[in-house]
């Protein structure tokens, strides 16, 4: 057997050990465990043989090794995919596009303060001809009212304590209360749902923007729904279906856990910490600096027991994020903050 495109074969007979550059989107066995059965890897079709692929290991140079043994006449054939030259070079110039795409989305991540703002399927459309994550954009337009109403509350708390005047008036304080109500919703409906969604203040002036344009049929209505998510009306999952919809769902958490358990999730269910790893140490990092920078205010004020443990607390998170952000073009990394979500994968590592 010969490899195809820019990949590498080793042979450890009875397995066939493929090195890629490129992430595949190939899933492991599952192996039977318990009252779970055993659910088949991604069917190959290698010039003519087939082969199931029975575990994909992310490496720290950032490829990725997949393992084929020969299908096995018992199990059922779903999904089947080619491997030859035309899928490797399709995968090759694919990946090409990826890296212009993200090359462009840098910008357009850092404009998410305020696109995130714009009703769900304007995001949508964004995301599609960007090349970036739509729930992304909502997710990072939540961060900076959430700060603002973090130092709204400090500064209202530190004059009550003080007893001085609160700084600002009736109006500042139940706008901060709504900015934090409404970006708290937002995050939530992106972070659990997957659907990017809107402000009201981003959907106001979307409006007024769709309403002043000349050409409106190149523009997303004001009022279209986001694309609709399928849904089996009665259908039951089955058991192996729910582990990896419970994988989908808190796979974000995961990437918080030691690099030995991520690898272990990627070595039974292809899991692999990609751009949520960024993203979840990126948000960490916003609110630990916050609350780091509220924290030395509150000391300049006097010295306080509360005011020095949270300020050490808050830069060690975020100095820990920063490490962390600068270890993941080599493979995960893993965080203090692992006991707190390692029962969320309880079932998965069991």
């Amino acid at each position: 057997m010969l490899p195809h495109g820019d990949d590498t074969l080793r042979e450890t007979a009875p397995e066939l050990v493929i090195t890629s550059a490129i992430d595949k989107g190939w899933a492991a066995r599952i192996p039977k465990r318990g009252t779970y059965a055993e659910f088949p890897g991604t069917p190959v079709n290698w010039d003519g043989e087939f082969f199931e692929v029975t575990a994909v290991v992310p490496l720290a140079n950032g490829k990725i090794e997949y393992v084929l043994e020969p299908w096995r006449d018992e199990l059922v054939m779903r999904g089947l995919v080619r491997y030859d030259e035309a899928s490797e070079a399709q995968r090759i110039a694919e990946r090409a596009a990826a890296k212009q795409r993200e090359r462009r989305s840098v910008a357009t991540s850092l404009l998410a303060i305020f696109t995130g703002h714009l009703p769900g399927a304007v995001q949508t459309r964004l995301a599609s001809e960007l090349g970036v994550v739509a729930t992304r954009l909502t997710i990072v337009s939540t961060i900076p009212p959430l700060l603002f109403f973090v130092v709204v509350m400090r500064s209202a708390v530190s004059a009550i304590v003080d007893k001085r005047p609160v700084p600002f008036g009736f109006g500042v304080g139940l706008l901060a209360l709504y900015l934090a109500f409404d970006s708290a919703f937002r995050f939530f409906i992106a972070w659990t749902y997957g659907r990017p969604i809107g402000s009201p203040f981003g959907f106001a002036g979307y409006i007024l923007y769709y309403l002043c344009a000349r050409d409106q049929s190149r523009l997303v209505p004001p009022v279209a729904r986001p694309p609709a998510f399928s849904r089996a009306a009665a259908a039951e999952p089955s058991d192996d279906i729910a582990l990896q919809d419970l994988l989908k769902m808190r796979k974000a958490f995961f990437t918080l856990l030691t690099p030995a358990e991520q690898k272990t999730l990627a070595r039974r269910y292809g899991y692999v910490y990609g751009d949520d790893a960024t993203v979840v140490a990126f948000i960490l990092l916003l609110f630990a600096g916050a609350g780091a920078v509220t924290s030395w205010l509150k000391l300049t004020d006097g010295f306080s027991v509360t005011a020095i443990l949270s300020l050490l607390t808050a830069a060690f998170i975020a100095g820990e994020q920063c490490l962390r952000l600068s270890r993941f073009r080599h493979g995960p990394a893993g965080s203090v903050l692992a006991p707190l979500v390692r029962p969320l994968a309880r079932k998965l590592l069991q």
